[in-house]
């Protein structure tokens, strides 16, 4: 029947419009990251490419790549990387369980993340080879404050929609039979073209307010989702540095084992204040380095205020201090005493971020203070699922 094909056509090109929302069982973490911040990479911070003492916390992102791009101490190139093997295709795990209040274990792997580090360090004009790998595990308090939870259960009511235009679309069809059966089914051309034609338009308008009401929702799944930038967090971190010279046969030196234990705390819908505690184990004594290697244990403690900029996300504003001592010839000690900066994202569709940060830190070799800068290069792919819904 004709009006049935009509009818057919119609709810399939609304299904192929709204399917990114209608995937409810099989839907992936990954399907709901929302692009707020330019993340986080333990393993960077171990070797000083963040040169921060903070333990920085997000949502995690699914994949993260970084470049020191400038640098005006002693550091010289530096890459970084880090993956959420949950929030991926690799070891994906199910937003449904993932949101789950009660599933503690599910939480904490889908706030599990790993990375690595490596760069090229000055000292005392001897080029040095560092490299550094991490875990870090970062867990909400309120599981509902995740930006992914927040996005998926915003999402949730979309699909919704279908069942409702497929409610129209067989009271349309019972219209036409009920016509037809009033009529002994000997409905004339015109007759028909005009129930068919009423059906069409009707169908138009259906899939026009369909389509409408999904934008919104998509849009309330991005708000819901940019809300909670500054959830609170609490997060542990472990890594491990070594260091090693250019020159063939160099041997390869400890530049420790640190633990950070770190919180994230809102206090505003605009601000956010991170706490970092830090504490490195068996660290080269940097100024030993051409003589016997010695080895020190530090502790250090750093406060960062971040400030946010309007709904899209895409501005921060922070300050930052530690407790990071003139004293200690190590690397960890060589973050900022205190600093300004500002993350901006460059590209919304990319996930392209710069870091740029300004502040007073001690010199690597341990000689003197200094006045330093750092711009980091970050990029991160972020889901397209939630923007393909408002495009439609």
């Amino acid at each position: 029947m004709r009006v049935t094909r009509l009818a057919a056509a119609a709810l399939a090109t609304l299904l192929l419009q709204n399917q990114a929302l209608a995937e409810d069982a099989k839907d992936q973490i990954e399907k709901f990251l929302i692009d707020l911040g330019s993340g986080s990479i333990s393993a960077a911070e171990v070797i000083g490419i963040s040169a921060s003492a903070i333990t920085t916390i997000e949502s995690p992102k699914d994949f993260i790549a970084a470049v020191n791009a400038t640098n005006t101490g002693d550091a010289k190139a530096g890459v970084a990387f880090a993956i959420t093997p949950a929030r991926t295709s690799i070891a994906p795990l199910s937003i449904q369980t993932y949101s789950t209040r009660s599933n503690y274990l599910a939480r904490i792997w889908g706030g599990t993340t790993l990375s690595y580090a490596q760069n090229i360090n000055s000292i005392a004009d001897v080029d040095y080879k560092q490299n550094a790998a991490a875990i870090q595990i970062s867990y909400y308090l309120d599981p509902d404050d995740d930006p992914a939870v927040a996005a998926y259960k915003s999402f949730a009511n979309c699909p919704k929609l279908q069942a409702e235009i497929q409610i129209e679309t067989d009271k349309l069809q019972e219209a036409l039979k009920t016509a037809q059966a009033e009529n002994n089914g000997r409905l004339t051309k015109l007759e028909r073209d005009s129930v068919i034609n009423s059906f069409r338009l009707k169908l138009r308008e259906d899939l026009a307010k369909a389509n409408e009401e999904a934008k919104a929702c998509a849009l309330k799944g991005f708000q819901a989702a940019r809300k909670k930038w500054n959830a609170s967090q609490l997060s542990a971190a472990y890594g491990a540095g070594w260091i090693r010279g250019t020159a063939s046969g160099a041997s390869r030196l400890s530049l420790g084992r640190t633990t950070s234990i770190a919180g994230a705390f809102g206090l505003s819908e605009s601000s956010l204040l991170n706490v970092t505690v830090r504490r490195t184990t068996r660290e080269l004594d940097l100024s030993s380095l051409s003589a016997t290697p010695a080895y020190k244990d530090s502790n250090l403690v750093a406060g960062r205020f971040t400030y946010g900029y309007g709904d899209e996300r895409d501005l921060y504003v922070l300050a930052e201090i530690s407790n990071a001592k003139a004293s200690s010839p190590t690397l960890s000690n060589a973050a900022f005493k205190y600093a300004l900066g500002v993350d901006k994202r460059l590209t919304d569709s990319f996930g392209l971020w710069v870091e740029f940060r300004v502040g007073r830190s001690r010199m690597i070799d341990g000689t003197s203070d200094q006045t330093a800068a750092l711009l980091n290069i970050k990029v991160s792919p972020t889901s397209t699922l939630p923007k393909a819904a408002m495009t439609q």
